[in-house]
Parts: C-alpha cells; structure tokens; sequence
C-alpha cells in the first residue's frame, strides 16, 4: 500500500511542563525524550493535569515482545527499538501503520494532498507570504516578463520535515532493548522450566573428566582401584591355572558387557531422569526460530487489527473528504488572499511597483506616463537607429539631444534642430530646461571639434585658423596678414609665415637658420624709402641679386631644403 505518515504533538518533557499547553479531547502529547505518553479528556485539559498513558498498558506493549526479539533477527524487516523501560514508543507507530492494509489509503492520501507537509498551513501562509500583493510593493529578487508575463517571482518551498525518519531508530534501539530482557530471562523459555538447570558442554566435558578420575562407587565399583587391569591380568596369567584364566577371562567379558549397558542407558544418568529429553544445539536453534515467526505472525494480526480501528474521525479528521485534489475546496480566507496576489500568467498593478533587482522584458515595454527618467549609469541601445518626437506631425517643435552642467549655475548645452530656423545648432549655456523648443538667445552655439571634416561648401563666421601654420589644400580662401613694419635692420623672428611685412628704408633683413619649415614663405615690400636688402647668410640665394630694387618692390622668401630662396622685383 501506499506510505503514510501520522505525527503527533511533540517535545521534551521540561518543555510541555513548562509551557503546560492544553490537549484536546482524544489528541495525544508525546515527551520525545522519556517516551511517556498523555492523551486529551473529554475537555481540554492541561497537560500538568492529565496522567500518563503506557502503549504496553493498552495492551499492545505486550504483544511485541516476541515480535521486536524477531525484528532484531531480521525477519520483521526494521521494526525500531524499545525505549528506555522497555516499551514501543508510541512515536513508532508511524513506521508500524505503513505496512498496515488499504483501510488507510484515505489517510495516505490526505497526507500526499498536502505533500506529507506537516506544517501545511504554515507552507501555505509563507507561499502567499511570498506574493506580490495587487496594490504595491519592493520586490527583492529578479523579474523576467514576456508579453504580460512576470517570471523570476521566488517559489515557496515545501516545509517537509525529513527527520520523521527517526521513528524506526527509536523502535530499532527499543528492539536492541527487548532483545536484551529476553537475554537475561531463565525461566520458560522455549519449553525449559529453568535454563540454569541445563547442562552445557564445558559442564559435561568437566563431569566426564571428574568421571574418569573418580576411584570409589564408580558403577556400583567401591573402588576402581581394586579392578585387575589387562596388564595385572596378564601378569596373573603366567602364574594361573587354567581354572584361574578362565575366571579372568570371564570378569573383562563382564566389565565389557556391563560398559556397552551403561552406553546404552537413558534414564537416571548422573543426575538426569531422562536423557532423551535434553535438547540438542540444533533443536534448540530450530525451536527459537519457529517461536520468531509465530510471534511476529501474531504482532501482525494485532497491529493490523488496531490499525483497522483507525478512521479519519478518530484522529481528528471527520470534515476531510476523499475527494481528487481538482476537487478539494479552498478556504475563504486563503481564497481572498489568493485573489489580492499577481498572476504569473499577467496582472494589472494599480499601486507603484518598485523592482530592486533586474528586470528583463521579452516583450515591447510601453511607457504612458509624461515623465521618463532612468538613473543608469550606462544605457545599450541595440537599434541602430534612435526616433525622436515620433509623433511630430506638425513639425512645431525643436529635436534633438539636451543635457545638463553646472559651471557655477546650472546650465544646458546639446545639438538641436531650430524649428524656427530649420538649421541644427550645437549650443551652450542655456539656462532655462528646455521642454518644447530651446531658448537659444540665453546663450551661445557652443566649439565642435573632430578629427577630420569635409563639406561641399564653409561659410566661416570668423575665419579660417590652421593650427598648425600650414596650409596643404588647393583652393582654400584666406586673408593675408600684414606684420609690423620693419625699420631697422634686424633677423627675422618665427611665426611671420604667410603674412606680409612692410619695410621701411634701407634696412638688412637677416633670415634665420631655423624656426621655419621646408616650404613656408613671407612676403616682403620696401613701404618706404629704398635699399632694403636680405643679408647674404644662411645660404640665402637671390636673382639679380637680393636688393629691393625700388620703393613699393615686393620680393618673396620661402625657406628650402638648404637655406632660403628669394625672388621678385630685385636687383644686384
């Protein structure tokens, strides 16, 4: 049949002495380390107040006996032990039931209804425990949802107490006890009034050694010592007459005879009645263990028979029905908490829910509300394209990407399209949080710089700077600088490349050995006067010559591979 369990209430006895609880008409208290028993009046009455009750007093102690001495044989297949006086404790009972006949199958399937769970309604109370209720709450683990699915909720686990197995140590320890008693018991056993009265081998052995040393009333012989031994005889027989060994001859045939009699006799045999009465080692074992399986045939009916007095009112459970799981009811109040908890298979939340772990959405996740806000410190967006204002029909507002600094008050800066003036505008310093469209005259459009940048056409606010004083494409439009006019003869300083330097007299322009690169050029005209001239060192080469040949003459220098390169309106 199938296995089930029935516990009962349970503790030390100090505990149920101290806490002293009430026991229900006909519920039973068990002190787990006494193995004493205490059952319910017929009103709820204390424990203190209720004497104990003994499984061997109800009749079922004694009918064990046999059975436990059996089980320790290994012929009542793990029947645990007795307790400390020697009696089955009724927390046994449990392991007992469980090879009980089909009348319990109502009882076993209650107990797998609820999981053999014997803290039922506790499970079922830390489960809901576990829910979310419908008006909000923190969740404190993971959440994945498909569409208008949660998963990830923790599962409530099973509150099955796995250490009911300690039924069968305590019945096996009880039998170990039982085996003990039986032991040390002498008086009718197996059929043998007294088993003190037997003789054992070593007894024997020692009476048969004592036998042979004995000399006086041996066989009715007063005194072996006067037998003629075979040798005497034969030394009488040389010394004999005929008449003589023949005498001789007759008393060793005699002595035989009366030998092969007392081999022969079994009755009154040094002490013992009967000797065909004693019981032989195999007998004995043979006789042991057909009384094992009379009592353990025996312990059975009488278990069988209490466990068929057993009915599911008797224990307590009158209003359970045996009834499919499908079918069993659910109480009101568990029903009503049920309903306020979400559903895995989707639910619509009317308070706030916060999540304090991850959340993974299979789903499309739809926001309505007028205000996102993420916190993150990072955000991985797979799309490779980003939609902004997907619902500007009417094209009324700016778009774009806005963020927030504080430079000693609180600011904005990002790349918006200027509705009104239909241009993308990288600004800055904004001081109003823009909503529809960008207050742009608070502040000012903002450097952008990249590595490389190409356009079919520039228009310039300001000019055109190239940092590093070069210039390597074709075509780029620039407005020449005029330097400070020269009026003294002096060497050229750095940084005079592509400007124009205005020279006054006849100055000596000296052009320096380094501070320019292969293919920078200056500009020269004599402003005023005449006879400026460039110095000849540095390796400096001119045609005609290197003079400024009038006033307004305009010459160039560009620096080469090996010195400086001048020409224009010279002369020698």
């Amino acid at each position: 049949m199938s296995t089930v369990r029935i516990q009962i209430r349970r503790g030390l006895a100090a505990d149920w002495t101290s806490v002293d609880p009430d026991l229900a008409p006909g519920e039973l208290g068990l002190e787990t380390d006494t193995g004493k028993m205490k059952v319910g009046a017929e009103t709820a009455t204390a424990w203190t107040n209720l004497p104990y009750i003994n499984v061997t007093e109800s009749g079922l102690g004694d009918s064990l006996d046999d059975y436990i001495l059996a089980a320790d044989r290994g012929a009542a297949n793990g029947v645990a032990s007795l307790d400390s006086t020697g009696n089955v404790p009724f927390s046994q009972l449990g392991n007992i039931i469980d090879g009980a006949p089909g009348v319990l199958d109502t009882l076993n399937e209650i107990a797998a209804a609820v999981n053999d769970d014997a803290t039922f309604f506790t499970t079922v109370s830390n489960s809901i425990a576990t829910k979310l209720p419908l008006a909000g709450g923190t969740m404190s683990g993971a959440i994945a949802m498909g569409n208008s699915k949660i998963t990830g909720l923790a599962t409530p686990t099973s509150n099955y107490d796995a250490s009911t197995k300690k039924y069968v140590d305590d019945l096996q320890q009880q039998t170990v006890a039982g085996i003990f008693t039986h032991e040390g018991t002498t008086t009718n056993i197996h059929g043998v009034a007294d088993m003190t009265a037997l003789a054992t081998f070593g007894y024997v052995d020692t009476a048969v050694s004592t036998h042979s040393q004995d000399s006086t009333n041996v066989h009715g012989i007063a005194n072996t010592a006067d037998l003629a031994t075979i040798d005497y005889v034969d030394s009488e027989i040389s010394t004999l007459d005929t008449a003589a060994q023949g005498y001789a001859t007759s008393a060793g045939s005699t002595a035989a005879t009366n030998l092969s009699n007392h081999n022969s006799d079994t009755t009154n045999v040094h002490g013992i009645s009967d000797t065909a009465e004693l019981a032989t080692k195999s007998y004995a074992d043979t006789a042991e263990a057909d009384a094992i399986t009379a009592a353990g045939t025996a312990a059975d009916t009488k278990i069988a028979t209490a466990v068929a007095a057993l009915t599911k009112s008797s224990v307590g459970l009158g209003n359970v029905d045996n009834t499919s799981d499908a079918d069993k009811p659910v109480s009101t109040a568990t029903q009503t908490a049920l309903d306020a908890k979400a559903s895995l298979s989707g639910a619509t939340f009317t308070g706030s829910v916060e999540i304090d772990q991850n959340l993974t959405v299979d789903g499309n996740l739809t926001v309505n509300g007028t205000t996102f806000n993420a916190s993150s410190t990072s955000i991985t967006i797979e799309d490779n394209l980003v939609q902004l204002a997907h619902q500007n029909a009417a094209n009324t507002v700016d778009l774009g990407i806005v963020v927030g600094y504080n430079d000693g008050a609180a600011k904005h800066s990002g790349i918006v399209r200027d509705v009104s003036a239909d241009k993308w505008k990288l600004f800055k310093g904004v001081t109003t949080e823009p909503a529809t469209t960008v207050d742009f005259s608070e502040g000012s459009l903002d450097a952008l710089q990249v590595g490389a940048l190409e356009a079919t056409t520039v228009t310039p606010s300001s000019g055109i700077v190239f940092s590093d004083g070069t210039q390597t494409k074709v075509g780029v439009p620039s407005i020449t600088t005029f330097a400070t006019e020269i009026s003294s003869s002096a060497t050229l300083a750095s940084g005079e490349q592509d400007k124009f330097v205005p020279l006054s007299g006849a100055v000596t322009i000296t052009l320096p050995s380094s501070g320019y690169s292969t293919g920078q050029s200056i500009d020269f005209y004599q402003a005023t006067g005449t006879g400026a001239q460039f110095a000849s060192t540095n390796s400096v080469v001119g045609t005609p010559g290197l003079k400024f040949r009038t006033t307004n003459s305009v010459v160039t220098a560009m620096k080469t591979s090996s010195g400086w390169l001048v020409f224009g309106d010279l002369s020698a």
